[in-house]
């Protein structure tokens, strides 16, 4: 009996050693599980043959490591791509996997030089922030500039669990040349080295989820594609009447102007494009804009991104840059808070007066004073925050924090414009932002709940080149059929989802390092599902108005972007019963005097804005209500 037909699936890593246990995981089907890779010595490669006519309709699925998954998302190939290439191989570019699920503790020259640790137990801070991301970096910039009553700067702590990696957005690094058909950023490849992913997941659909944190100095920021879109009034509709009106008539202004959100310069190719979208037929009531990035300079080569993209790791160094005007500002790293020591006077709420963590270079436990009228902010994140509320035992007098952790469906279609076709260009790009025009009902929900990105020569938009030799046309050498890789990308408002939800058991062991993670169970909001039909009909029509041919049409894994939100979510007490939150419209915990959230936990919804534009306005609103 001759063998079966087989396809065979690579994946070519330097990075992973000899002994990892490597597998591709298929996500569905009759035939989907986990199967073993071979190493095939001298080679730094892992395959895995697989029989043909198991899979009839294609594959979904995904490499692992040691039991952990991918941090880059599945992979679809299609029955034809089974069938005519019979081999596919992949590369570090396109799958890589945490760095592991410990923090780096890394005391480097850099580091002490210009954040050198203060573990004095008698000093006394006016406000003690927990995490160094888009809500935390951006809060402590703006409160080391402020004045006390008498006068005095605001004395600033900011506690982060990480360390120092980069001071500067990794966009900014010089990064490999990206060639052929495949979509390839750069930024990514760094995100899955220091990405990491300290959870359990609940159940097997949770474990598909790629929620990562950025444990170190500007935590995410580093490695964010610089998307800075506004949120319009309808993705506010959940929010406290007063916090979205003075967010959209003040604070994102300031925001933009803090963040450098610019427009890509609309160059002729980007003019054509936006053109051609306005004759697409399913997208004539749609405005369609030059996207806003939040970048430094635009570039040279009209489109794309050679540096300058924004991160509060900029704050961070501009405050310890400024010739001694902000030693107000004390940010200690490997710091990874644990308690809170407060003091009760009922009937009114507690007030947190001293904050204990975790020393990671020293081993020890440390504690922090607040000052009288001083408060705690926890900006560490959807994740970090609700499970250290959880491990201290926060109040929570409406049970729900870590109830109802959500990402927004994300619907990518990844696709190329072959040479020959009238939109090829190997020298142009184009990035654009698609949204309905539609007008409903304040207070409800939009039929088109979704803004619409579209990419086209993906490749240059975000890559930082050295040198004009540099600046390549796509294709490899030998490689007759160039192409122009593109990607459409629909991001999906949707209201949080109740089910999911985020455990930590409490307690720890006195000066002991924190070692219990927390567990999640997240599901995908419902919504993508049901608006599946309408993305693809416009995906259909884009495709065809510019000659695209589509390689991979996927639902992002949740937490692929670090969009997740919910788990301190913000209240509305006009809604009554379905407007309960952990915090109020100032960001101030229930149950407590002085201590405030600051991070995507306290979105009541997932917004389909990229999130961080509205953060950083939020961080900057809560300065101005702290200053005062």
């Amino acid at each position: 009996m001759p063998d079966p037909i087989t396809f065979t699936l690579t994946l070519r890593s330097p990075d992973i050693p000899t002994q990892a246990h490597v597998q591709v995981h298929i996500v569905d089907g009759p035939n989907g599980g986990d199967f073993d890779c071979c190493y095939v010595d001298d080679m730094d490669q892992w395959q895995c043959n697989l029989p043909l006519a198991d899979y009839p309709d294609g594959i979904i699925f995904g490499f692992r490591k040691d039991g952990k998954g991918q941090l880059s998302g599945p992979i679809r190939l299609t029955t034809h791509q089974l069938r005519d290439q019979r081999s596919c191989i992949f590369d570090s570019r396109t799958v890589y996997f945490p760095a592991g699920d410990e923090i780096l503790v890394d005391v480097s020259a850099v580091a002490k030089q210009f954040f050198p640790p203060d573990h004095d137990p008698t000093k006394e801070y006016d406000m003690v922030i927990v995490g160094s991301g888009a809500g935390g970096a951006t809060l402590a910039y703006e409160l080391a500039a402020t004045r006390r009553p008498d006068g005095q700067p605001t004395r600033v702590l900011l506690l982060e669990v990480g360390t120092y990696l980069f001071s500067t957005h990794t966009g900014n690094l010089p990064r490999h040349q990206p060639m052929g058909p495949m979509v390839d950023k750069n930024i990514w490849a760094l995100w899955g080295t220091y990405g990491l992913r300290r959870w359990d997941p609940e159940d097997d659909t949770s474990a598909q989820a790629w929620i990562t944190q950025g444990l170190n100095m500007a935590g995410r920021t580093l490695f964010w594609g610089a998307l800075a879109p506004k949120m319009r009034w309808w993705e506010f509709r959940d929010w406290p009447p007063t916090v979205a009106t003075e967010i959209r008539d003040v604070w994102y202004l300031r925001a933009q102007e803090m963040m450098r959100v610019n427009l890509l310069t609309s160059s002729p190719y980007q003019t054509a494009v936006k053109r051609r979208l306005r004759k697409i037929n399913c997208l004539a009531d749609y405005v369609h804009i030059d996207a806003p990035m939040a970048i430094e300079y635009l570039a040279p080569a009209t489109g794309a991104v050679p540096a300058g993209i924004w991160s509060v790791a900029e704050l961070l160094f501009g405050r310890r840059m400024q010739d001694g005007r902000f030693n107000n500002l004390q940010i200690n790293l490997s710091t990874e808070v644990v308690d809170f020591v407060l003091q009760h006077n009922d009937p009114d709420p507690a007030v947190v007066i001293e904050v204990v963590a975790y020393d990671h270079v020293g081993r020890c436990d440390r504690s922090y004073r607040v000052a009288d009228g001083g408060a705690v902010v926890l900006a560490a994140g959807t994740v970090g925050t609700a499970s250290l509320a959880k491990r201290c035992q926060l109040a929570d007098p409406e049970g729900l924090i870590g109830k109802g952790i959500t990402d927004h469906p994300i619907y990518v279609v990844k696709f190329n414009v072959p040479a020959g076709n009238e939109w090829y260009s190997p020298f142009d790009s184009s990035k654009t932002l698609s949204r309905h025009g539609e007008a409903t009902i304040s207070g409800s929900a939009p039929e088109h709940p979704f803004n619409v990105v579209l990419e086209l020569g993906a490749n240059l938009n975000q890559f930082r080149f050295l040198s004009p030799g540099d600046f390549p046309p796509y294709g490899v050498d030998g490689i007759q059929d160039k192409t122009m890789p593109s990607e459409l990308v629909f991001l999906v408002e949707t209201p949080l989802v109740t089910e999911n939800q985020l455990d930590q058991e409490p307690g720890r062991p006195v000066g002991a390092k924190p070692t219990t993670r927390p567990r999640i169970r997240i599901h995908p909001s419902p919504v993508g599902q049901q608006l599946q039909p309408e993305l693809d009909r416009i995906a259909d029509e884009v495709l065809a108005a510019f000659g695209g041919r589509a390689d991979t049409r996927m639902w992002a894994p949740l937490g692929g972007v670090s969009h997740e939100v919910g788990t301190m979510r913000m209240g509305r007490p006009d809604k009554g019963p379905a407007g309960k939150g952990v915090v109020d419209e100032n960001l101030r915990m229930s149950g407590y005097t002085n201590m405030y959230v600051c991070d995507l936990s306290i979105f009541p919804s997932a917004p389909a804005a990229n999130p961080t534009l509205t953060l950083v306005a939020l961080a900057m609103r809560l300065a101005a209500h702290l200053s005062r």
